[in-house]
């Protein structure tokens, strides 16, 4: 027999090694004791190795089915927003810059719908701005004739006491309160066409 220890030859019978002086039993405890410990370290290092490459494929997966939600999310909404875009460009426009940036983060690429989108969106947006400035300031040119026009339409068909030269007449009207009672009399300057005809018979010509 050997010693586990020192591993020269044992003697049958004999309790301790000749040569190192180390219990025959202790020694084949801590052989065994030892290669329990490697046992146990090997396993330990597999299973180790085994978690971390589980954990690892676990979070790719989970990552692959985030990018790939977070692509369909934003291809959808790309989608949505490039229809709005022709009927609703304020939110065409929301929802395509969302949805591309959705895809983006996904894929790394940018959303051909979205691209529509966006570009049809801001033509829209654009030349409804450009309808709106240029109604407000026609609006403001064209007002003062406009309410001369109110003007003479309202006031020269209760006009009377009219003096004429050619087509324009000076006439007079009054202001009257909330109960039809006059106010105030004022002048004001008529074309002819505008006067009433059951006021003729207060013209005069000069």
């Amino acid at each position: 027999m050997k010693c586990n220890i020192c591993g020269d030859d044992i003697p049958n019978g004999a309790n301790v090694c000749p040569s190192c002086g180390t219990p025959v039993n202790n020694g084949q405890t801590m052989n065994t004791n030892m290669n329990q410990n490697m046992s146990n370290n090997i396993n330990s290092n597999i299973n180790q190795g085994y978690n971390q490459n589980y954990n690892q494929t676990t979070y790719n997966q989970n990552q692959m089915n985030n990018n790939n939600n977070n692509s369909d999310e934003g291809n959808t909404l790309s989608i949505v927003g490039l229809i709005f875009s022709f009927f609703i460009p304020i939110l065409g426009l929301i929802l395509s810059i969302i949805g591309n940036n959705k895809y983006k983060q996904s894929t790394g690429k940018s959303n051909g719908c979205a691209i529509a989108g966006i570009v049809i969106s801001s033509i829209f947006l654009a030349v409804f701005v450009f309808v709106i400035i240029i109604s407000l300031a026609f609006s403001t040119l064209l007002w003062p004739n406009v309410r001369s026009d109110i003007i003479e339409q309202t006031y020269c068909n209760q006009a009377y006491n009219c003096n004429c030269v050619d087509d324009e007449c000076t006439c007079s009207y009054d202001i009257e309160d909330e109960d039809g009672n006059k106010e105030e009399t004022k002048s004001i300057t008529c074309s002819k066409d505008s006067i009433s005809t059951s006021q003729e018979s207060t013209l005069s010509y000069q």
